[in-house]
């Protein structure tokens, strides 16, 4: 069966609109026989702590059917441009769905060896960005650790660095901005004035180092 934290959870860190019926279709694609109905409540569990915490709403949206869904979608995102897969799927010849263009990331050589990631965030409605999750699965930190936040300036160009908070980082606290917490959901969400108050960010990862890389745009 498919996993639907794990669906929602990379679709929440890439910043997609979807119903739950949506998540059932991708369930439904990777080989869950399940039927919405068995899957529903499920999907809007897993929803809710985004909700909760202010990284996402969700607004009624028309998709063809009877019953309108709730969409969910990021603080402050355009709803019209949601492509519903449910009125696809019950409309003959489909005008095929306009693709939208993904941020290009330009993560500089100063943070060498990171993987770059096309993320392009901006700051949700309380002044907050929040780091991909899949990103602090990849640095090993989990619910409950403590995260620092080092800034470093290179040719005049602010870039900062989140990595886990242990003793081998002593040195490291010197340069230290802040430290967090990851909550009990797996994230982590930082004021953007102390970021230097940009209006997109991207975000790479060092695995090796343990570190994420963070570049106002």
């Amino acid at each position: 069966m498919a996993d639907i934290i794990e669906i929602v959870d990379d679709w929440v860190d890439n910043n997609k609109m979807f119903t739950a019926f949506d998540v059932t279709l991708k369930a439904q694609e990777l080989g869950d026989t399940r039927l919405h109905r068995n899957l529903r409540d499920d999907i809007h569990d897993a929803v809710a702590p985004y909700v909760d915490q202010g990284l996402y709403e969700r607004t009624r949206v028309d998709t063809g059917l009877k019953v309108k869904p709730w969409l969910y979608h990021p603080v402050g995102a355009d709803v019209t441009k949601y492509e519903s897969k449910a009125k696809k799927q019950t409309t003959p010849n489909p005008t095929p769905a306009q693709q939208v263009p993904v941020p290009k990331v330009t993560l500089s050589n100063r943070s060498k060896g990171a993987l770059a990631i096309p993320s392009g965030r901006t700051p949700d409605k309380h002044g907050a960005v929040c780091v991909p999750k899949y990103l602090i699965s990849q640095t090993r930190m989990k619910p409950g650790d403590v995260a620092i936040l080092l800034d470093y300036n290179h040719s005049g160009q602010d870039y900062y660095t989140l990595e886990k908070y242990n003793n081998q980082t002593t040195n490291s606290v010197r340069k230290c901005k802040r430290k967090y917490k990851v909550d009990k959901y797996g994230n982590i969400r930082i004021a953007v004035t102390q970021l230097g108050n940009k209006n997109q960010y991207d975000f790479g990862v060092q695995t090796m180092y343990g570190k994420i890389t963070i570049e106002g745009q």
